[in-house]
């Protein structure tokens, strides 16, 4: 807020803050003007699985977020929907990570797509997803190992006894190997964030291609604490977004002098950098069942 101010970008009620100790009368709004670079994402075809009058299905590609956030907003699914097909009033049925590819679904009217959020449904779903792991993974094993989120907004989570950690369960089935991969099953009975590529880290086959959780930041954090050790493998992870940021900047008009990205030479990431092999194939219920390429 003090950055904000300080670069003239804090306003209330149209009106630039001349100071911090100016008091903001009850109902005012009270603005301030955000800089923000689009994140690049892969430039796929979003293919359409289902369309009716309640609900659309689509195969979402990799590294596109399931709706606007952060530095995410036109590369966003719905927002890529809206401009490519024409769909509007999306609302999200369930969620899979920016990086997972496969099933996302929507409802197309609000009042429908609540009860799809609530412990009973999710009961009654049946979710399988691929993989394409590190080694030669056993035929079959049942991961329980609980989950605790260490950082919510750079998106770390790992397994934990601590008492905040979540019970969790992915049951695995090996599908093929050639001894230095393995494409694997993936059956998720519960909803923890990032919990498939949790268990599989914590069994020792993380995703080949995982940009968090195959990643040689985590040998060198070690600290009995999970919180802290958190905390330290935020840092190097931020570190090293900043030293791989994307895109240049081509045009001068957008040039923001108050934006530290602006002002230095970014990355175009290649393709590869934007995928992960982690597949949502299949949803099903008593009532539908979808599956994607």
């Amino acid at each position: 807020m003090e950055k904000a101010w300080k670069d003239g970008r804090l306003f209330v009620d149209g009106v630039p803050i001349c100071s911090l100790d100016d008091k903001a009368k009850n109902g005012a709004r009270v603005v301030t003007i955000v800089h923000i670079h689009e994140q690049p994402v892969l430039d796929a075809k979003i293919k359409i699985i289902h369309n009716d009058s309640e609900m659309l299905v689509v195969d979402k590609p990799c590294s596109i977020p399931v709706c606007p956030s952060g530095r995410f907003h036109f590369n966003s699914l719905p927002l890529i929907l809206k401009h490519e097909h024409g769909f509007t009033d999306l609302h999200l049925m369930h969620r899979i990570d920016r990086m997972t590819s496969g099933i996302q679904m929507f409802s197309k009217r609000l009042i429908t797509s609540i009860p799809y959020w609530s412990h009973e449904w999710r009961k009654l779903v049946e979710k399988e997803y691929i993989a394409r792991v590190v080694g030669e993974f056993p035929a079959e094993v049942t991961c329980d190992a609980k989950i605790l989120s260490i950082d919510r907004i750079i998106g770390i989570h790992t397994t934990s006894d601590h008492r905040f950690a979540k019970e969790s369960r992915t049951e695995f089935k090996r599908i093929s190997t050639d001894g230095r991969t393995s494409i694997v099953s993936c059956k998720p009975k519960t909803g923890r964030t990032h919990q498939i590529r949790v268990h599989l880290k914590h069994l020792g086959y993380p995703i080949i291609n995982d940009p968090i959780y195959n990643n040689p930041i985590w040998d060198d954090v070690s600290h009995p604490s999970p919180f802290k050790r958190g905390r330290d493998l935020c840092k190097k992870f931020a570190d090293v977004q900043h030293q791989n940021s994307s895109l240049h900047l081509h045009s001068s008009d957008v040039y923001d002098p108050f934006c530290q990205q602006c002002s230095r030479q970014l990355i175009d990431p290649t393709p590869d950098k934007l995928r992960m092999d982690l597949h949502a194939w299949k949803y099903s219920s008593p009532n539908w069942s979808f599956e994607s390429e």
